[in-house]
């Protein structure tokens, strides 16, 4: 018989014990014994690999040594295999945000569990997917369900991806250094479903990027994150990526920058909607050095919301704002003030200094368009139109002081109470240019060195008042205070004004009989090729029927020889009229412009008067 079961052969015959007993040997009982041997051999396991185990094989204690590396599935690995973790290693051969790996043994489907590691050959610029041999690519995501930021895989970083059944889950985030540490809102329970409220997951990411400064991520979602009153950190920005909307909750403002007297901070691409009792979208009480850029504030409808865009006020314990810079921001359909910076009552000094706002543009705001109350130094370039009250409006404030050096560089229209209101008491040293007509309050009064920029437009709707002086002053040179600087000259529309700093008045429509032209005065001298043009709209001389004079010519040696360029143009309806022999204006006849025409006319300071040297009939 074959092997007993434990291994142990038995004989079927002892051939000795055969012989003793006188038993012939037998063909039958030999073919007997070598069928029984050639069975047993059939049962064995071949060493060229011919025969199958029909059973669980024991090694009694010893090892299968020299074995080769498993190629396949049904092979079993050696020790080197796991020692060395090539099983699951792979070299990455993908580009871009896509990464791919072989391994061998090859699997033949993805199936949750399945870990594999790989060495990062380029970083990621956002969410990013992973294919093994071939198998189809799979989203990577990272705590959970969050998508990759830019440079969660970075260039040599070693990646631990384990797959959960339905995608790959990154195990290894690549290391960051903290300055520019990413905390993602909806790692903190921000839900973005535009219903339930982030503030806490969003105050949550805020508080955590401040411990080691950092920027919060809230990445677009189809409705938006609910939020409001959220105290920002210094050290922190906060950064949306262009599309992402945050809506206002509750009755605070929902950004408030407060005790940031260091920075940085700030915000970045973000729209910014307010709910119906948000006071404000942006709050800065103290805070230097922050940054704002590419935001739109608004666009819900006015109706329903009284929020202002940007509200900027001295701190309670009087610290302020300085340094901060604003760019690329769209304020609309809000029902407050667009822009307010606000010095308290009874402070000395202004506390709101210093801060730049480029790209802005204003509209369709329920109050003002600009305030300033007690700001210093800031500077202004954009565009302001359709608010319901005034496009800029300088605010007096007891006891503090007014509107100080600040520039503004925009262009204004259609603001229901006028562009610029009437001036705080003392407003000085503040410096206009404006790249359209500009409507100005008939109470202005440009004293203390307001300053004029060369190319300014300005229209008047009932005239100005007649204390102080202009300053107009040609960019890029620095004429004294009361020179009309050489190139540029002043326009000025239906209204009153002069070119170099003296005013008068006019009625709304037409310049009175018999007013007085004041063209210089006895501080300044015209420079040769300086062009005055009066008038309405476009800075045109309009319905004008009187006399004109001429004044500023004390001194025959100060302006004798001097050449000034007079340009009218009828724009309205009727007959200009510029009379002969006016004042000390000496014309050979009267000069008549009709409705659309203009005339180019060259004036002579002859030291008495000024005599006409010729005048053209040119277009419009």
């Amino acid at each position: 018989m074959a092997r007993d079961g434990n291994g142990t052969h038995n004989r079927l015959y002892d051939w000795t014990d055969e012989a003793s007993a006188g038993n012939p040997i037998s063909s039958v009982k030999v073919d007997a014994e070598m069928d029984d041997m050639a069975n047993e051999i059939s049962n064995s396991l071949a060493k060229d690999g011919q025969t199958l185990p029909t059973a669980n094989l024991s090694m009694g204690g010893f090892r299968h040594i020299d074995v080769a590396a498993a190629q396949s599935r049904d092979e079993y690995a050696t020790a080197a295999q796991l020692q060395d973790g090539t099983l699951h290693f792979g070299s990455d051969m993908g580009s871009g945000d896509a990464y791919a790996i072989s391994v061998v043994p090859a699997p033949v489907g993805y199936s949750p569990g399945q870990t594999f590691r790989f060495v990062a050959s380029h970083e990621n610029s956002g969410p990013a997917t992973f294919e093994v041999n071939g198998l189809g690519a799979v989203e990577i995501k990272k705590h959970g369900d969050l998508d990759l930021a830019q440079q969660d895989i970075r260039v040599g970083s070693l990646l631990t991806l384990t797959y959960d059944g339905t995608l790959f889950q990154l195990t290894s985030v690549a290391y960051t250094d903290a300055r520019s540490s990413q905390f993602d809102v909806r790692f903190y329970g921000a839900a973005g479903d535009g219903v339930t409220d982030d503030s806490s997951a969003f105050q949550a990411a805020i508080d955590a990027a401040a411990i080691t400064g950092g920027t919060v991520i809230a990445r677009s979602t189809s409705s938006g994150y609910l939020v409001g009153g959220l105290q920002m950190r210094e050290g922190v920005h906060l950064k949306g990526d262009g599309h992402t909307l945050l809506k206002g909750s509750g009755a605070q403002p929902i950004f408030i920058f407060d005790a940031m007297p260091n920075g940085p901070g700030g915000l970045w691409d973000l729209s910014i909607e307010p709910g119906g009792e948000t006071s404000s979208c942006i709050q800065i009480l103290k805070g230097r050095n922050l940054r704002f850029d590419n935001l739109h504030l608004g666009f819900s409808t006015t109706t329903g919301n009284i929020a202002h865009g940007i509200h900027i006020q001295t701190a309670s314990d009087g610290g302020g704002a300085y340094f901060n810079h604003f760019n690329r921001i769209r304020i609309a359909n809000l029902q407050g003030n667009g822009i307010q910076l606000i010095t308290e009552d009874g402070q000395s000094l202004p506390k709101v200094n210093a801060n730049t706002f480029s790209g802005i543009i204003v509209d369709s705001c329920g109050g003002h368009g600009l305030l300033l109350r007690g700001a210093a130094g800031n500077w202004f370039e954009g565009t302001i139109e359709n608010c319901g009250g005034y496009g800029v409006l300088f605010e007096d404030n007891a006891g503090a002081a007014p509107p100080k050096g600040n520039s503004l560089n925009i262009w204004m229209e259609h603001n229901s109470s006028g562009d610029i209101s009437a001036p705080s008491t003392g407003a000085t040293n503040n410096q206009f240019f404006f790249r359209n007509a500009v409507n100005m309050d008939q109470a202005w009064r440009v004293t203390d060195g307001n300053v004029w920029q060369n190319g300014s437009f300005l229209y008047t709707a009932n005239g100005l008042s007649t204390s102080g002086y202009f300053t107009i002053k040609e960019q890029g040179k620095t004429e004294s205070t009361t020179q009309m600087s050489r190139w540029g000259g002043f326009q000025m529309g239906d209204g009153d004004t002069s070119p170099d700093c003296n005013l008068y008045r006019t009625d709304v429509d037409s310049w009175k009989t018999d007013d007085t032209l004041v063209l210089c005065d006895q501080r300044s001298a015209v420079e040769s090729g300086g062009v005055i043009s009066l008038g309405r709209g476009n800075s045109h001389l309009f319905n004008f029927s009187g006399n004109i004079t001429i004044t500023g010519i004390a001194s025959a040696d100060t302006l004798n020889g001097r050449v000034l360029y007079l340009r009218v143009v009828q724009d309205g309806t009727g007959t200009i009229t510029l009379q002969k022999s006016t004042g000390n204006l000496r014309l050979p006849a009267d000069i008549t412009i009709t409705t659309g025409q203009a005339r180019n006319i060259i004036l002579i300071c002859t030291g008495a008067s000024w005599q006409c040297f010729g005048n053209q009939l040119v277009n419009p």
